[in-house]
């Protein structure tokens, strides 16, 4: 039928039926008798009909009305970089809703951000960063992992162990995580807890180079000296370069009275440190491979006492300035013991630190 109303949803006139014929001798398409090019060109030159014009949304640059995925993101990333944490918030949760797989994509961009941040003790600029991707990403383990390190190094235990424990329930198999945990247990002196999370750590890594380092340790802490040996030798076998090994091979010798041996420990250690060659830098292991490097110039004061204790008091004194200078710590009794420094060690550093003074 032609020429009836055409009604929108509030029964305004919005057009009028019409019937779309073609003339054959032109092949010309009509709309309500007009030829289609007529009608185009009409069309095309006439006014729109004034109404007033549709309000615009509130500006609001915390919260903006946007669809784009991408934009929230964008958004979100500059408020955290210009220290609104909640502000970005709000942009990364609009985010989730729209698209979870590239919001959970920027959490790991943001973890691995807060790693390297912390690797230069920035604790407060990759906190932030490390829980918003939490929060882009509460289904990843790495992300848990990464907060449960940072927690971790700044001795918030209790939070740290709870995001480990999250990452784990996500990932049962993360050998990483089950590291870490050890580590947790390690530091708080619970050593039968850490024997057994680094032991189902190395289930799942056999050959794990940190994993082999931190349950020799805790063999040693306890005195098993055997079982902490055999521990960094299957490091030292499956990476010969692996020198924190070697440094705490180094410092089992010194205890049982094995100068010499300690001595070529320590000259190993201190040669394959400079390469660095060892570490193998991810999400799981970049900030852990930096705490470790951290406490990498030990061994080098090490030599320089066993060398004075052996008489070599030249070349002694020249390392043991050298190694004071890298950091100042290493001049503080507390700290070398928290490096695993034997009291036999510990007590020729202290003679040894007297005459450094001295000269």
């Amino acid at each position: 039928m032609s020429g009836g109303a055409i009604l929108d949803e509030q029964g305004k006139l919005v057009g009028i039926h019409g019937r779309a014929k073609t003339r054959p001798d032109t092949n010309a398409t009509t709309v309500l008798g007009i030829p289609l090019k007529t009608y185009l060109s009409l069309a095309s030159s006439a006014q729109p009909v004034a109404t007033a014009p549709a309000p615009k949304p509130p500006v609001e640059t915390r919260n903006p009305p946007l669809t784009n995925v991408q934009t929230y993101l964008e958004q979100g990333n500059e408020l955290l970089l210009n220290g609104d944490e909640q502000g970005a918030i709000k942009n990364f949760d609009l985010a989730i809703k729209i698209d979870p797989v590239a919001a959970e994509k920027r959490g790991l961009s943001l973890s691995q951000e807060a790693a390297q941040l912390a690797i230069f003790n920035q604790f407060e600029l990759a906190f932030p960063r490390a829980r918003l991707a939490s929060r882009l990403a509460p289904r990843n383990d790495k992300v848990w992992f990464m907060l449960g390190v940072l927690q971790l190094e700044t001795k918030n235990y209790d939070a740290a162990i709870a995001s480990l424990n999250r990452a784990r329930t996500i990932n049962s198999r993360n050998a990483h995580v089950l590291l870490e945990l050890g580590l947790a247990n390690f530091i708080q002196k619970k050593y039968q807890a850490a024997i057994e999370h680094y032991q189902a750590s190395l289930k799942l890594k056999p050959d794990d180079l940190s994993g082999l380092l931190e349950l020799g340790n805790t063999y040693y802490m306890i005195g098993r000296l055997p079982d902490a040996i055999a521990q960094y030798n299957k490091a030292v076998a499956q990476n010969p370069t692996f020198w924190p090994a070697i440094r705490n091979i180094g410092l089992i010798k010194y205890e049982q009275g094995k100068l010499e041996e300690a001595i070529q420990q320590w000259q190993t250690a201190v040669s394959l440190e400079k390469s660095n060659s060892y570490y193998s830098f991810n999400i799981e292991r970049l900030y852990d491979s930096a705490r470790e490097y951290k406490r990498a110039k030990t061994q080098l004061l090490a030599l320089a006492v066993a060398l004075y204790t052996k008489g070599d008091r030249e070349q002694g004194l020249t390392l043991g300035k050298q190694a004071v200078s890298i950091d100042k710590r290493y001049g503080n009794i507390e700290f070398l013991k928290e490096n695993l420094w034997g009291d036999r060690l510990l007590k020729d550093t202290q003679k040894f630190l007297q005459y450094l003074q001295v000269q």
